[in-house]
């Protein structure tokens, strides 16, 4: 199951309705974007324990510059034999990273099926625009590599997905990210009534038409989107919401983004 995949399932899974990734090629990685505190997390660990869950010894390694204080709700549910299939890593600098991810090749019985990076911009640090966008590119670039090796070295029957999160993303060199992860998933926090609860709109873009000849025979990923309900960051329901209904949205936004502005 490809990155692009996992998150479909996850999302569909949550929503209790079918669904497939169509008329796509799923290149495997995928960037996770959207603003700081938008619900990236939560579908991270969502993503995590899907995979954790699932029979034929999927491992997960998650990676992030900071620990986590507690156990996010998505693994506090999973049967203690999945949960062991979760490890956690926090390097604090990039050359931490660097350090993780070069040791991967020291344990071959333990590599992981799926790897989480949640935090990009901890790793980006320097007194220009330039030099972070430098670290993002060598940070991805890095990612990449070590999910090639590990996909080469796993069994047939496994990948190694990749899935890097993005907090602010104009001033860290997106473009440059976009050139190792050109798949993203949005997260954009929406306006909810309900108190205590946050929701979230989630959809995809920069997937590559597949080369499949004849009509789709299930909508394709970017022509969906999915709201999710949080309550203290644990994921209280998901719902498919039709295109029409994004695309309304959106144009809304964009004129709305639009007023007493002008660009050269």
């Amino acid at each position: 199951m490809r990155m692009v995949e996992v998150l479909l399932h996850v999302l569909n899974s949550f929503a209790q309705v079918e669904g497939r990734v169509a008329g796509i090629r799923d290149p495997g990685a995928c960037l996770l974007l959207g603003e700081e505190s938008c619900g990236k997390s939560a579908l991270l660990f969502l993503a995590a324990a899907a995979v954790a869950a699932r029979g034929g010894g999927g491992r997960v390694l998650f990676l992030a510059p900071r620990p986590l204080q507690t156990l996010p709700p998505p693994l506090l549910r999973l049967e203690p034999g999945g949960l062991r299939r979760i490890q956690f890593a926090y390097p604090g600098s990039a050359e931490g990273l660097l350090e993780v991810l070069a040791s991967l090749h020291q344990s071959p019985g333990c590599l992981p099926s799926l790897l989480l990076l949640d935090g990009l911009d901890g790793y980006l640090r320097g007194p220009g625009r330039g030099d972070r966008a430098q670290q993002a590119a060598f940070i991805s670039a890095l990612l990449r590599d070590s999910a090639a090796w590990i996909s080469e070295t796993l069994p047939q029957r496994a990948q190694c997905q990749t899935l890097t999160q993005e907090e602010t993303t104009l001033d860290l060199g997106l473009p440059m990210i976009e050139r190792y992860f050109p798949v993203k998933c949005m997260v954009k926090e929406e306006l909810c009534q309900q108190e205590g609860f946050q929701r979230y709109l989630v959809s995809f873009g920069g997937l590559a038409k597949s080369e499949a000849k004849g009509p789709p025979t299930s909508p394709s990923a970017e022509d969906c989107a999915w709201e999710l309900l949080c309550e203290a960051d644990d994921v209280t329901s998901i719902q498919p919401v039709k295109r029409e209904k994004k695309e309304r949205e959106e144009s809304q936004e964009t004129w709305g983004s639009g007023e007493g502005t002008s660009r050269s």
